[in-house]
């Protein structure tokens, strides 16, 4: 290259040109269509390279965005009805709560009441011609179901111990109605802290005339997860309940205990020599499969007198066995949309079972 009189070969024209006479010389260039050809798959691989990677950076910015929205559902959620329940807390006048004159060393009571909530869907907003219902009628009946129990303790005179059972669907929530959710009032927040209180207010109130125990389990509308199977284990409305419950429980020493229930989604009551198991219904079909009783006796190897559930908002009973029954207790809502859209008909009721070491007595109640 020196002897040629060339000293830069990157910056000479001239001696790039020279080496290229020389390689066609000998036959060692590629044509001219090969060369396009080099060319073209060069820069289409170049191009399918660069797409590929901007591709691949807005596939994982979109889901980086979707993580991170994610968790700002699930810390504004957390958030709000944590702020809920603080409030609700906060506003709780406990002086105006009536007293418990009977306290747990106090307890003898020659019978037992069993209590059970059920299907109360507080949020629930809708008037047709067949029935209306709203969260002000939650709270009067709610109101009107304590009356009557309370009329019943003091008539009976044997009773000085009531276990209260949430069967669960205490909330109508919104993510299980998405194609008609203006039958919902106000949020899930709102409804897990205004149902609390108002069932708080229902075990005060039972508190005056006997010693109250309460727990509860969770139905399908307690889901904070719309989609049961994305649902996580627990993660439902009637866990924040049982907390709020739990929380008041302990700073009004003596009105009402909290139990915590066997399960998310079942618990059982020993009274007198009895058992009794609670379900919400909708997992164990205890309106349409007789062997729900057996089942669950097997699986917690005990012996069940009868199996309690809601879920289907009418009252249905049914002898599996001997004195052993399958039980449905009623609802709040009574007949909504959606039974008139499905056929079914239904009246307002819930249920209680008397219980003493003779036997045990499973009533409706009228609301």
């Amino acid at each position: 290259m020196i002897k040629s009189g060339f000293y830069d070969s990157d910056s000479n024209e001239s001696y790039r040109c020279l080496i290229k006479a020389v390689q066609k010389e000998q036959g060692s260039l590629p044509s001219v269509e090969k060369h396009a050809d080099m060319l073209s798959s060069n820069k289409l691989q170049g191009l399918k390279e660069k797409i590929g990677e901007l591709h691949y950076a807005k596939f994982a910015e979109q889901q980086e965005r979707r993580e991170l929205n994610k968790v700002k559902r699930d810390i504004s959620k957390g958030a709000l009805v944590a702020d809920s329940i603080s409030n609700l807390v906060a506003d709780m006048n406990f002086a105006e709560l009536p007293k418990s004159k009977i306290y747990k060393n106090q307890v003898k009571s020659p019978s037992s009441l069993i209590i059970c909530l059920s299907d109360i869907h507080y949020g629930a907003d809708f008037s047709i011609p067949q029935n209306e219902y709203n969260p002000e009628m939650s709270a009067r009946l709610l109101d009107e179901y304590a009356g009557k129990l309370i009329s019943f303790i003091k008539m009976r005179k044997d009773i000085i111990h009531v276990h209260v059972v949430n069967l669960g669907d205490s909330i109508e929530h919104a993510q299980m109605r998405q194609q008609n959710t203006f039958e919902v009032r106000k949020t899930v927040s709102e409804q897990v802290t205004e149902i609390a209180r108002l069932i708080w207010k229902f075990l005060a109130r039972l508190s005056e005339v006997a010693y109250v125990t309460y727990e509860g389990i969770a139905g399908n509308h307690d889901r904070l997860n719309g989609n049961y199977k994305n649902a996580l284990t627990g993660d439902t409305a009637s866990t924040l309940i049982n907390q709020i419950i739990r929380s008041l429980a302990e700073v009004t020493d003596g009105r009402v205990e909290y139990v915590e229930a066997k399960d998310y989604y079942f618990t059982d009551i020993d009274l007198m020599g009895h058992s009794f198991a609670f379900v919400h219904g909708d997992k164990h079909k205890v309106d349409s499969n007789n062997s729900v009783l057996s089942k669950l006796g097997d699986i917690h190897n005990k012996h069940y007198d009868a199996v309690i559930a809601g879920h289907i908002h009418h009252y249905k009973m049914t002898e599996v066995g001997e004195n052993r029954f399958q039980v449905n207790f009623g609802s709040f809502k009574g007949i909504d949309p959606y039974a008139v859209q499905q056929g079914f008909a239904s009246s307002r009721s819930q249920g209680i079972i008397v219980v003493n070491k003779k036997g045990y007595e499973i009533r409706r109640v009228t609301l």
